[in-house]
């Protein structure tokens, strides 16, 4: 049989597989009839399985096309299907799940108001004197809890040390969601056990939640008598599934391309939204090339195989959108357990936009592209709120295989932590049990606050108390003024200290300098005394002492020391001729002449009684003469006297 029901893509992709997809929906003949089979001999049946199972499509697709072909339950062979999901409202749900029915899904507001006060005022009988009334003498009545693990959720699963720190509205409403929890478990457990009105509770749940259903009296015998476990496909159901779909829309999967999909699905976590997922993705990826030929392993790896094709397809969302809002919202829309397990937390659009900091249209345009375009990612439900739908993510196998979502759960469990850890410290401060921040923690939850931006709506999420979320704000302001204000402290004694240090530098260097200069004014006072004892004996080496003062230099300041003490030797030298100061002085063997040598490179020999310049040497090159004048005559003065 050839199916062409208009529809561009015979696999459903990450959603649930619904009642119009019943002829796409393979694999499953067995377990639709063992359904059947407890379904006719019990009026409450629990479909319970692994995340990822297919809980979900083997009741929409499986078992009620099934019930609505005429499958017959005492007698009676028409069926009106109710499907709901607990969500913040069981009883509303119910009672527009309940008013829905056998209807074109368009109730009456105030019908269902009504049917809501009935229930939460006569219970289980209110349910059924309205069934009684639409369903007639041969229509049974189908009631689908999906995903009944919302009801926990709901119910809050708060320990009572938690609770005590709440305020009094929080309490109260924590209170009454307890009661309508247990209220709706008790209405449903009694419902699927009346034998006198035509009405069948079928549930879908998690097996991770199968431990805290002790928590409602009743629901774990209920579940014991009436519980249906969803088993495993097997490799030829997983075949049918594969290829059958293609086969309705007259095309075909190359059979390499299915060996090596079944071999790689194993026994990975979700596996069958992740094999949905890819398939239809490779479909996609099929048709845009011309559907040519048989769908084949290049089409299927093209989108990223099983390993990938889901992340690939979110980051294909994300194009042109903005990434830092998107994962805000994204943010709201998932948690982490007690167990560090990454889960869903379904959301009203105003808490998400309360929490995003973002106007609704500008939330809603971002939250369309992940559930618009062939992706089906998120949805919308009703909520108890007029006008504001819950958002939830369509499957949580989303959060496990796109990797920038895991990155956003966890920096959200992160902000979480750290925001309680401040209100703890905030708490232990005021109550003087703790003192202020200090870094590096400060410095660590300073960063977290400005890179984070967490505002009192987000805070709600995670408070305790009222308040929290403003304590910890002033615990952190005052942290951070008061390490504001050490930090100044700290620096202001140590610019005092490096002040103290630099003058005490100056101050020792200037004392080295003034020491210095004394010992070398010591010093030529010394040579002064020992030029004055040879002056008489050896004109020449009182002379030479003398340049070789270390205080004062041989220019006419020195010169009246000089005079002092070579007297007549050099008191008519004029020294005029050379252009820089002298550096050494040399009185002849009869001492009639003296030669003195300058830095400018000259010497030059000067009548010691009368002052007259005898005679000038230069050109000896780069300073020779004086050099050679100023380390001892020598060769030189032995060959200037034989000149002269």
């Amino acid at each position: 049989m050839i199916i062409d029901d208009g529809r561009q893509n015979p696999y459903v992709g990450l959603r649930p597989f619904d009642r119009e997809d019943a002829h796409y929906f393979f694999g499953r003949r067995e377990q639709v009839a063992e359904l059947l089979d407890r379904l006719h001999g019990s009026g409450f049946l629990a479909v319970v399985g692994s995340s990822g199972c297919g809980k979900s499509s083997l009741i929409r697709a499986g078992l009620v096309p099934a019930l609505l072909g005429g499958f017959l339950v005492k007698e009676r062979d028409h069926w009106h299907i109710g499907m709901m999901k607990p969500g913040d409202a069981p009883f509303r749900n119910l009672a527009a799940t309940l008013c829905a029915s056998g209807t074109d899904g368009h109730p009456d507001p105030d019908e269902i108001a009504a049917l809501k006060d009935a229930i939460i005022r006569d219970h289980t009988q209110a349910v059924v004197s309205y069934l009684e009334k639409r369903l007639g003498t041969n229509t049974n009545q189908l009631l689908l809890v999906d995903q009944f693990e919302e009801i926990f959720a709901y119910r809050g699963m708060d320990n009572e040390e938690r609770l005590a720190e709440k305020s009094l509205e929080q309490r109260q409403h924590r209170a009454a969601c307890l009661a309508e929890a247990a209220d709706f478990v008790n209405l449903i457990v009694e419902l699927g056990a009346r034998t006198d009105v035509p009405a069948y509770v079928v549930l879908t749940m998690r097996t991770d939640f199968l431990g805290d259903c002790d928590v409602f009296y009743g629901l774990p015998e209920a579940m014991n008598r009436g519980r249906y476990l969803v088993p495993r496909l097997t490799r030829r159901q997983l075949h049918e599934a594969t290829t059958g779909p293609a086969l309705l829309r007259e095309a075909k999967l190359a059979p390499r391309l299915v060996d090596r999909l079944l071999n790689e699905l194993g026994d990975r976590m979700d596996r069958l939204p992740v094999f949905q997922h890819a398939l239809l993705r490779t479909w996609e990826y099929w048709q845009k090339g011309g559907e040519e030929g048989s769908i084949d392993i290049e089409h299927f790896e093209a989108v990223g195989s099983l390993n990938n094709a889901l992340s690939m397809h979110a980051e294909e969302a994300l194009e042109g959108a903005d990434i830092e809002k998107t994962g805000r919202i994204f943010k709201c829309l998932t948690d982490t357990d007690e167990g560090h397990r990454r889960i869903r937390r379904p959301s009203r659009m105003s808490e998400i936009c309360a929490v995003s900091s973002l106007e609704k249209p500008a939330a809603k345009e971002i939250l369309n592209r992940f559930c618009e375009g062939g992706r089906h990612f998120l949805f919308f439900s009703e909520s108890a709120v007029a006008d504001d739908p819950r958002v939830d993510i369509s499957h949580e196998s989303l959060i496990r295989q796109w990797d920038r979502l895991r990155n956003w759960v966890d920096e959200e469990r992160e902000s979480s932590e750290r925001f309680h850890e401040l209100v703890r410290g905030a708490r232990r401060e005021l109550e003087g049990r703790a003192a202020l921040l200090r870094n590096p923690e400060l410095h660590v939850f300073h960063d977290w606050f400005g890179s984070a931006h967490p505002t009192p709506e987000w805070a709600e999420r995670y408070s305790r108390k009222p308040d929290d979320f403003d304590v910890a704000l002033r615990y952190l302001d005052r942290s951070w003024t008061d390490a504001v204000r050490r930090r100044r402290m700290k620096w202001g004694i140590v610019a005092g200290l490096l002040l103290i240090f630099a003058l005490l530098s100056v101050w020792a260097g200037l004392s080295s300098i003034e020491a210095g200069k004394a010992a070398r004014r010591s010093r030529d006072q010394a040579k002064v005394a020992v030029a004055s004892e040879w002056v008489d004996r050896d004109p020449s080496l009182a002379a030479n002492i003398l340049l070789g003062l270390e205080e004062l230099n041989f220019t006419r300041p020195v010169l009246s020391t000089m005079h002092r003490v070579l007297g007549h030797a050099l008191a008519r030298v004029s020294l005029e001729g050379h252009t820089d100061s002298l550096c050494t002085a040399e009185f002849s063997p009869d001492g009639k002449r003296v030669a003195t040598g300058a830095w400018d490179g000259t010497a030059r020999i000067w009548n010691v009684k009368s002052g007259e310049l005898l005679a000038t040497l230069p050109g000896h090159g780069g300073g020779g003469p004086a050099r050679d004048v100023q380390s001892g005559w020598g060769r030189v003065v032995d060959r200037i006297w034989e000149s002269c």
